[in-house]
């Protein structure tokens, strides 16, 4: 889900979209988008590729830095 206000909402996603591709990596569950999203550090790019309706679309997101608690 793409949260209001988010990084991904921020780069125009929308909450219907499906990710399938994250830096090229096939993306076949949520662990799986979990799992390349924690490879990533502040500062780098992500490339991802969603199906919206019936159309492939491309985003491209910068890393922000994480927030302290």
């Amino acid at each position: 889900s793409v949260l209001a206000g988010s990084t991904a909402a921020k780069a125009g996603m929308q909450p219907d979209d499906l990710v399938l591709f994250a830096n090229d990596e096939l993306i076949q569950s949520s662990r799986a988008l979990k799992s390349a999203l924690g490879r990533l550090e502040a500062g780098d790019t992500l490339k991802l590729v969603v199906r919206r309706k019936n159309r492939l679309e491309t985003f491209e997101l910068l890393v922000p830095k994480r927030s302290e608690k």
